[in-house]
């Protein structure tokens, strides 16, 4: 498979685990947008591909960081980005409970289109309301001397993050 087309597992609500074996050289837009339960992702021992580094899915030589799972540590207020990646792929913290904060490494020379589009973050894990907030990534401290180049726009509410370099 080389392709996971737009919405792919939309209705998919109690998807929690994603086990890869290979992953695709296009992935479409909102493909776990209602999956707030999507914990974990697997990778096949044979994966001709992809590693897990920390939950997180990176390329086999470990440069691309693919895809964050959506609900990965939603507690946590800061993702460091492991030193050595040079690529974040398109889209890949989409619909991500994130953290306000992401430090990316010294090594980093690419920034995939909408690759932290994350628009909302729930508040109520721990309380019967269904209410949801705007939240998205607030601060991105850049730890390259040479800033990596950035697909169109890789942020939701650019306007309003604060970018250290």
């Amino acid at each position: 498979m080389n392709r996971i087309e737009d919405y792919a597992f939309l209705l998919c609500y109690n998807l929690s685990i994603v086990t890869w074996k290979h992953f695709p050289e296009f992935m479409g837009k909102q493909l776990f947008q209602s999956n707030q339960e999507l914990l974990n992702f697997n990778v096949l021992e044979d994966s001709d591909n992809c590693v897990l580094i920390d939950g997180v899915l990176f390329s086999k030589d470990r440069k691309t960081l693919f895809r964050f799972p959506n609900n990965k540590n939603w507690l946590e207020e800061t993702y460091e980005v492991p030193e050595g990646t040079e690529v974040i792929f398109t889209r890949a913290f989409e619909n991500s409970v994130l953290y306000k904060s992401v430090i990316l490494p010294s090594s980093l020379k690419l920034i995939g289109d909408e690759a932290f589009f994350i628009n909302y973050r729930s508040t109520t894990n721990f309380s019967a309301q269904s209410e949801s907030v705007e939240d998205y990534i607030k601060n991105v401290i850049c730890n390259a001397l040479t800033p990596p180049t950035v697909i169109n726009d890789p942020f939701f509410r650019h306007d309003a993050i604060e970018l250290f370099v």
